[in-house]
């Protein structure tokens, strides 16, 4: 099962492509996805994410944190379990996680990073659940780009979701 952890699943236009993509993953990939919902509570996100890890069941862990910092208490303790852990959106302060997604906007189509960020996700996801991760290189997902390096340290994994034809930059 791949956790995704949630800041706030408040319905929206955005929250619903970004559910289906997330869903449409799951189901190519043959994992069951479990939405965890914070309702934009730190506490309640953390809270949540440590019985689900303390159940056994999770094989990797989609995190878009409510607090940064806060949250690399739910990072230390999927990782004291063997659960990979994949940021989303925002980085994780203080906690070395195993792969970091973010998007670059496109003037032309803001839902398509907002997409191609939630594939890489949950293809990454997907992967880490079978205990095949990537290497560094760069990993195409559906049209999209995304740039790996896979690693934990101080440096940790980027992967960067653009729509196609923009430019490349990197992160660090």
């Amino acid at each position: 099962m791949v956790a995704l952890a949630v800041a706030d699943e408040k319905p929206s236009e955005r929250w619903d492509d970004e559910l289906a993509v997330f869903e449409e993953c799951a189901k190519d990939q043959n994992f069951r996805l479990l939405v965890v919902d914070a309702e934009e509570d730190a506490a309640k996100q953390a809270e949540k994410c440590s019985e689900l890890l303390n159940s056994g069941n999770v094989d990797a862990m989609i995190l878009q944190p409510v607090d940064p910092e806060q949250a690399s208490g739910i990072v230390s303790s999927a990782h004291d379990v063997g659960v990979p852990v994949i940021a989303y959106e925002q980085m994780i302060q203080d906690e070395a996680v195993d792969y970091y997604v973010c998007a670059k906007a496109d003037p032309e189509d803001e839902n398509e990073p907002r997409r191609n960020l939630a594939r890489a996700a949950g293809t990454l996801a997907g992967m880490a659940a079978r205990g095949d991760y990537p290497m560094t290189g760069d990993m195409t997902v559906e049209g999209s780009w995304t740039e790996v390096t896979v690693g934990r340290g101080t440096v940790n994994t980027f992967v960067v979701a653009d729509s196609a034809g923009s430019d490349r930059s990197e992160r660090s």
